[in-house]
Order: C-alpha cells, then structure tokens, then sequence
C-alpha cells in the first residue's frame, strides 16, 4: 500500500532538524531510486552494486541516480525505493539499505 500525502509547507521540518521538502536541492524535487530484488540478499547486492558505481563515478548527478535504475525497473518480491534530496543523502540511505540499516528515506517491500 502506497500512502501519498502533501510535502510539507517549506521550513516546516526545521523543528526536528530535518531539511524542509522543498525541492530546492535539486531545483525542483526529490530524486527517488527503485531497486528490484527476487530475496532480501539481493536486494542488498543491488543497492551495493549501484553504491560502489556511484561512489567510483562521483560526477553523477543525483536525478541520474534514479534514471539509471528506471528501464530494469521490473516486478519483484523485495523491491526498495531510496529517496533523496541531494548526493550525499542518497548515497547515506543506500549505504543503510545495503547495511540493513533503518533510515529516513529507506522504503522496503517484503515479498
């Protein structure tokens, strides 16, 4: 289930130390990033894949990120969705979802 809401009113997250979404990152939106998977183990060899091209290639602009994954963008069991307003955010919550790890912007399907 897919539950969409409006952004928040820019600065309104400011209280919790989050970046308001505003979009002003990437002059306009937040780039997300979709990534298949047939088992939780690959799912994660996917996101380490895409986190070692990106980190070997840094001049890769952040909406490349996504564009990038979109033509495989298949059904599968275990898809993941990182979702980002800048670089270095998107390659933090790829790193959480190789890792296991919990974080903002980590959405995970269970088969």
């Amino acid at each position: 289930h897919v539950i969409l809401e409006q952004a928040p009113v820019a600065g309104e997250d400011e209280e919790d130390g989050a970046p308001a979404l505003d979009g002003t990152a990437l002059g306009g939106s937040a780039v997300p990033c979709v990534l298949p998977g047939r088992s939780e183990a690959a799912r994660r060899a996917q996101a380490d894949g895409l986190l070692t091209r990106l980190n070997e290639g840094a001049g890769l602009p952040p909406p490349d990120f996504g564009q990038a994954l979109a033509p495989g963008g298949s059904a599968s069991e275990y898809p993941a969705a990182v979702v980002g307003t800048d670089r270095s955010q998107l390659l933090g919550r790829l790193g959480a979802l190789v890792s296991g790890g919990v974080s903002a912007g980590v959405v995970r399907g269970e088969g």
